[in-house]
Order: structure tokens, then C-alpha cells, then sequence
């Protein structure tokens, strides 16, 4: 094999741009096979109890805890509340959330509560139990195979 000092200007740089080439193929293949590898989850989330014309449907998934506590959804979506059964698929990486649906009521774009912080309009979070509700880790579904079913029942609070 010769060395680059054997090699004309041209050949130098036709060393240099094929070594270019490799080196973005290199970091594109170490990309893709960072994305093949991260596993993704087609969550579904079904909402019954959904009173029809009544406000939208939001969905607020929260990914920990301090978000959780203030409100800060890893994501969020609007659904508008045409049937009484809502379904709705997020691709979500595998992981830990909590679920939560309230229906817009008044159209204001948030969850109204009382001076207890009780919800005024219909609401639903998973694994809630009854009472006053937990924190992250005592309502956070596992997300963890490759499709999961999130079933969720609509309520008004009784003297919301």
C-alpha cells in the first residue's frame, strides 16, 4: 500500500471525501441502530363514560413524578367527545406513566377544581382506587409490551 505523500492532489482529496463518506455512514448507522433498539409501545387508551357534546376529552400522560405533581403532561391530547366510548393510540417508549382524562366542561383548556382541589368536571385517572389519590408511583401503569390497552371510566365527583 502507498502512502499519501505518493498520491497526487486529486487522489488525495478522492481519499478524503470517500473517508468523509464512511465516517457520516458510520454515525447514521449508529443512529439507526440507537432507534431500533429503543422499543416503543402502541398504547391505547379507551374512554368510557364520555358525555357526548359535553366538552373535550383531554389526555394527560405523565411520564414522573414531579411533573406529575405539577401538572406538567409529558404529553397531551384533545380528543372532542362525539360517542360515549373514545379511543385514542399514542406510541409511547417503554416505561412508567400516569393517566389522566378530564372532559373540558366550560372550554377553558384546563381541569377546574375546588378551594380543595377536588375536580369540577368529569374525571379519571388509572389505577385510582377511590379517596384521595396517591402520588406517581401508586397510580403509574407499566408500559412495557408492544401493545397495552389503558381503560378508563369518565366520573363527576359527587358536589363537584
Amino acid at each position: 500500500m502507498t502512502s499519501t505523500d505518493d498520491l497526487s492532489d486529486n487522489e488525495r482529496k478522492e481519499v478524503n471525501m470517500i473517508v468523509r463518506k464512511l465516517a457520516l455512514l458510520l454515525i447514521f448507522l449508529a443512529f439507526y441502530a440507537v432507534n431500533i433498539f429503543a422499543q416503543n409501545s402502541k398504547t391505547t387508551v379507551e374512554i368510557t363514560g364520555v358525555n357526548v357534546g359535553g366538552g373535550n376529552i383531554h389526555i394527560c400522560i405523565f411520564s414522573n413524578e414531579k411533573d406529575y405533581k405539577k401538572g406538567v403532561a409529558y404529553r397531551e391530547y384533545i380528543l372532542e367527545s362525539q360517542n360515549t366510548v373514545l379511543r385514542h393510540e399514542a406510541d409511547l417508549p417503554y416505561g412508567e406513566y400516569v393517566f389522566m382524562v378530564f372532559q373540558d366542561t366550560n372550554g377553558n383548556g384546563k381541569m377546574d377544581t375546588n378551594f380543595l382541589g377536588m375536580p369540577r368536571e368529569p374525571v379519571s385517572l388509572y389505577n385510582h382506587t377511590g379517596g384521595i389519590p396517591g402520588g406517581f408511583n401508586k397510580l403509574k401503569a407499566a408500559i412495557n409490551r408492544e401493545e397495552v390497552t389503558i381503560t378508563m371510566n369518565m366520573k363527576a365527583l359527587k358536589g363537584s
